[in-house]
């Protein structure tokens, strides 16, 4: 379980230098944060010698209080009589990489609470077919249809015959970015049959 050799790398990465490691063997456990520090170790511990790689995430903290993500690759090497020689491991700074996907996670529960909980029908759709992807509970309503029945259907199908033409063209202008926005009043069609209007952006 000692550290046999470390990379200078490793100073940009946690802010400790690889003879501070190598001269202290409880210093790599230290620098993982307090909260994966558990799990680092059973990882460790877990890692099967016949394994091609094992892989995992989690956060080391720097001198300074910093705080960086690592992608940790640790794969056994054997001697060529097959006994187990140790473990080499590759440690990838992500921090970036997990800011974004913690933004972009944090972006998704946002809208999908607004578009749950909005007040007005709301729909995500394939651009080029109009065909609906996702409709809210509202837009249900308005429609006299559930959601299951919405998607796979198209706008074109669910807009009035008399206004299909002039709504098509107002969309396709706004697709293909001739108009700044698509904003029209028009008929829909609901599942009973019975026309309603609606303002559509």
């Amino acid at each position: 379980g000692r550290l046999r050799w470390m990379s200078p790398s490793c100073k940009r990465v946690t802010g400790y230098s690889a003879s501070a490691f190598l001269a202290d063997p409880d210093l790599l456990e230290s620098v993982v944060h307090s909260e994966d520090r558990q799990r680092f170790a059973e990882h460790l511990r877990a890692s099967p010698c016949s394994a091609p790689a094992t892989q995992m995430r989690f956060r080391v903290l720097r001198p300074s209080g910093e705080v960086r993500w690592i992608e940790h690759i640790c794969k056994a090497v054997h001697w060529p009589d097959g006994r187990l020689a140790g473990r080499r491991s590759v440690n990838r700074d992500v921090t970036e990489a997990m800011q974004v996907e913690q933004a972009l996670r944090a972006s998704e529960n946002e809208f999908r609470l607004m578009f749950e909980l909005a007040t007005v029908g709301m729909v995500v759709i394939e651009p080029q077919s109009r065909r609906l992807l996702r409709a809210n509970e509202r837009l249900c309503r308005i429609l006299g249809y559930t959601e299951e029945e919405l998607l796979g259907l198209t706008f074109n199908e669910l807009t009035h015959p008399e206004d299909r033409e002039y709504d098509a063209i107002r969309y396709r202008r706004a697709l293909y970015q001739e108009d700044t926005d698509y904003f029209v009043e028009k008929r829909y069609l609901r599942k009973d049959g019975r026309a309603v209007w609606a303002m559509v952006n």
